[in-house]
């Protein structure tokens, strides 16, 4: 097409789910497939949590392609006048309809937690200082292999004050803090904000003070209730 995609005009949840199309095209893997039809029975389009923009956006482009063909979905990206939101609308019943033979394990289920909780993006934070056992159950729960015990188990490992880290370690961690600002601008939960505000102001003074465990402390509060909403859902 002559014509670009401005993906700043595209709704998030389209963007992010033409991305992982693509990219899950490629590497014949589905595991969308499971994450998207729990949340099609447990919230609609209009709505999706930031953690599951990835795979329910995938749901949709799919069930775009099935009914556009790639050029009919390439030509609505690029067409500026597409009413996505209506679009939207429109296609949740055959959403529905398409994910709801899904047949579902155990794993999925603990899978689904695991994406909503974004568990990935909270081991990256806490790489310096990540333990090898939380590290299996993260591995585990992406791949279907998990259970809810595991996310509990991840959370209770995570507990745990690591040995002080080196120099090296804290700047690692100290950078990471303006990570919980981003993903509070990208949540729509208005109570975050604080939450967020609270954890920001004490790792700034602890890790200043280099004050290891109230520093860790807060940093787990911010991975709980920033990033993961841990027991909210």
């Amino acid at each position: 097409s002559k014509n670009q995609v401005n993906l700043f005009d595209l709704p998030k949840m389209i963007t992010k789910g033409f991305a992982d199309y693509t990219a899950r095209a490629l590497s014949g893997r589905d595991a969308w497939r499971s994450v998207a039809a729990i949340w099609s029975r447990e919230g609609d389009l209009t709505d999706v949590p930031r953690p599951l923009l990835d795979e329910v956006g995938t749901s949709v482009v799919n069930l775009l392609v099935q009914e556009k063909g790639k050029d009919g979905l390439l030509e609505m990206l690029v067409d500026p006048t597409t009413d996505w939101e209506n679009v939207i609308s429109l296609l949740t019943p055959a959403w529905r309809e398409l994910l709801a033979g899904v047949t579902l394990s155990s794993g999925d289920l603990a899978r689904y937690e695991a994406t909503l909780e974004d568990l990935s993006l909270c081991r990256r934070m806490l790489a310096p200082v990540f333990s090898s056992e939380a590290n299996g159950i993260i591995g585990r729960l992406y791949d279907g292999q998990g259970t809810m015990e595991n996310i509990d188990r991840f959370w209770e490992l995570a507990s745990f004050l690591p040995p002080e880290p080196s120099e090296e370690d804290w700047q690692a961690l100290i950078a990471r803090i303006p990570t919980f600002m981003i993903v509070q601008y990208q949540d729509s939960d208005p109570d975050i904000r604080m939450v967020r505000a609270h954890v920001e102001i004490n790792l700034d003074k602890y890790g200043d003070e280099r004050d290891w465990r109230n520093f860790y402390s807060w940093f787990i509060k911010g991975l709980r209730e920033v990033i993961a909403h841990y027991g909210k859902w």
